[in-house]
């Protein structure tokens, strides 16, 4: 039996598009669109830098209260998540056409295995997230003895 293992460049940021490794295979090798995929919902757009110390995110989030976007780093794999809310407008007005959106979101990453996670930075302003991932000084290289 022929047994398919996902290589990841070293040091390459990958997205987690759906959850499902196989399907973030397939969606990463065929397509690099992510429309196709995400067909309705909130799905912010993400740039991503890097320069000799940090990983650098931002985060389109227009319309998202600071207080309403969640960050986290479990296990190398960055996820970004919040909830843009509705608002709430007059019963009276006859809304013609409606193309503004609420609901949840969520975005996850692998990041390189030398990050420092413990000084990740984060800051919000003018719908745009900002994440500042400190990259690791000590890249651990183990000699292991042989018996």
């Amino acid at each position: 039996a022929m047994k398919l293992v996902r290589y990841n460049e070293p040091g390459r940021i990958v997205p987690r598009t759906t959850g499902n490794w196989m399907e973030d295979l397939f969606s990463e090798f065929f397509d690099s669109s992510i429309d196709r995929f995400v067909s309705s919902g909130i799905y912010p757009k993400v740039d991503i830098e890097e320069n000799e110390k940090d990983y650098i995110f931002k985060v389109e989030v227009p319309g998202v209260k600071k207080e309403d976007v969640n960050v986290e780093i479990d296990d190398r794999v960055l996820t970004i998540s919040g909830e843009k809310k509705e608002v709430v407008e007059e019963k009276e007005k006859n809304v013609f056409r409606k193309e503004s959106y609420s609901g949840t979101f969520s975005r996850s990453f692998t990041l390189p295995e030398h990050v420092t996670s413990e000084q990740a930075e984060a800051k919000c302003e003018d719908g745009i997230l900002f994440l500042k991932i400190p990259k690791s000084n000590d890249k651990v290289k183990k000699k292991i003895k042989i018996k």
